[in-house]
């Protein structure tokens, strides 16, 4: 029997719930068609963040502001209490009903002050290009769910709130308050959860449809720096470009050169165009993805940094560039700079060059390195500042968020985890995620769901921030239901 001081003994997680599977089930099926509807509302709003469109209300941008009022006019329709704040956070509520301290429906008394959060983000990443489908659609195909954020995160997220409309339809009083908090600047700085943690009290405990099942314990450290080459755009190697964010690895990267096309020779997975004038483009082509999990993509640098050093395309003061650009590519782990890290909690380092680009005279290559427990920001800068010494060129530190690890054993995890394995047949522990949620803003916090590492999609659906993006309409399902669950079963604990 686990315990934990913010949660009640774990003794009766196999108690039958008050809502059946098979209720649950049948208001999955009989809201689908509406989830649906409102999912291709959300997907078709662009919201990437545009700081150059910001403004009163919008901190992060006009998209993003459109997709969190969308996700508000949804809830509001739902029967929940909304509220925009400033454009930094969107918040929706289904507040207690019985008198404070007296029985709500599932027999715990009622706290007003205690709250059941739900944090998720409707801000995306950039699209990218290489889509078999219009990204901003969601188009369903032999199963699948295919749009930028079906799966990061506004279908997961959407699905956690039809999970609360279930009591608000069927007017079941909760003993706390649950609050769905709409996130609209996740995936570039975090800045909505800092803006809610200094503007209101802490949630009794806050779960994110935004990472991996069973459930979450932690999250790897988040690092992000860049190499800068002052002065070296503009020669032979005119200029590079590859993907528009640090966390995403790209289907294509490309060099821009001052050579003759017929020249050049093929070579697998290289295209080349003349662009006439004794100029040509390179293309290199891979498989994308999340940068947090580089190992089920193909970084397209590999190929055109080793294609440009093979063929000297470059000058004499490129050169340190393209070698660069080699070694970053050599191996995700870090052990090339002799950052490669492991412990006894999170998988070991990774390393991305995904964000490759050209920015005025200088040429730019980003890092995304997430890393355990035995490695930290400042060794990491130490260590990099120095390759960029030697090899004459800058490094600049842009980002580092710590690793967070909540431990197994609190109440709420152990809810969640035995609310997964009652709804699914794999036998998998509690583990870590590599990527970063909302949940290390908080106190009591964890990401649950919907990934499902150990059982990937098909080659045809991309993961999170790849290219066609996509998940099973069966997993969706299974995610609305299982979000009813568990937040059934948290209003059954004291915190």
């Amino acid at each position: 029997m686990c315990t934990n001081t913010k949660g009640v003994p774990m003794s009766d997680q196999n108690e039958k719930s008050i809502i059946t599977r098979e209720e649950i089930d049948a208001y999955v099926e009989d809201n689908w068609s509406s989830y649906l509807e409102d999912l291709q509302k959300l997907v078709a709003v662009n919201s990437e963040e545009d700081k150059s469109s910001a403004g009163p209300g919008a901190p992060f941008g006009q998209g993003p502001k459109k997709a969190m009022e969308t996700a508000l006019e949804i809830a509001k329709r739902m029967g929940f209490a909304t509220t925009d704040d400033k454009g930094y956070v969107g918040i929706a509520d289904y507040a207690p009903k019985t008198q404070p301290g007296k029985p709500a429906a599932n027999g715990i008394p009622t706290d007003p002050n205690k709250t059941l959060a739900i944090m998720g983000h409707v801000d995306i990443v950039p699209v990218g290009i290489g889509w078999d489908t219009d990204p901003y659609t969601v188009v369903e195909k032999d199963g699948y769910l295919f749009g930028r954020g079906v799966i990061d995160d506004k279908g997961p997220f959407l699905a956690a709130l039809y999970a609360g409309k279930y009591f608000v339809d069927k007017g079941i009083d909760l003993p706390y308050l649950l609050r769905y908090i709409v996130g609209s600047n996740e995936e570039t700085g975090l800045e909505d959860a800092e803006y809610y943690t200094e503007h209101y009290p802490q949630p009794s405990f806050l779960l994110t449809p935004d990472g991996d099942f069973p459930v979450s314990a932690g999250e790897k450290g988040i690092y992000e720096g860049c190499f800068v080459a002052r002065g070296c755009a503009g020669g032979k190697l005119e200029k590079v470009e590859a993907s528009t964010a640090s966390n995403v690895i790209p289907k294509f990267s490309v060099a821009y050169v001052k050579a003759n096309a017929a020249d050049l020779p093929a070579q697998e997975d290289i295209e080349i165009e003349d662009l006439g004038n004794g100029r040509a483009k390179i293309t290199a082509t891979g498989i994308p993805g999340h940068a947090a999990l580089p190992g089920r993509a193909k970084n397209p640098s590999r190929a055109l940094f080793d294609y440009l050093a093979h063929n000297q395309l470059f000058d004499d003061n490129q050169e340190n560039f393209v070698k660069l650009g080699q070694l970053i590519q050599s191996s995700y782990t870090g052990e090339q700079f002799g950052l490669d890290a492991t412990d006894d909690v999170f998988s070991p380092l990774t390393l991305v060059g995904g964000y490759l680009y050209q920015k005025g005279d200088d040429l730019i290559q980003d890092l995304n390195i997430r890393y355990p427990k035995t490695q930290n920001g400042k060794e990491i800068t130490k260590k990099l500042s120095q390759v960029a010494e030697d090899m004459g060129m800058e490094y600049v530190q842009e980002f580092d968020m710590p690793t967070y690890y909540v431990g197994v054993d609190s109440a709420p995890i152990q809810t969640l985890y035995a609310t997964f394995r009652d709804h699914f047949d794999d036998d998998v522990e509690i583990g870590t995620i590599d990527g970063g949620t909302y949940a290390r803003h908080f106190e009591n916090a964890t990401a649950f769901g919907p990934s499902m590492p150990w059982k990937p999609f098909p080659s045809f659906v991309g993961d999170e921030h790849a290219t066609n993006e996509g998940v099973s309409v069966e997993r969706l399902k299974k995610v609305m239901a299982i979000y009813i669950d568990a937040i059934q079963r948290l209003m059954k604990l004291s915190y």
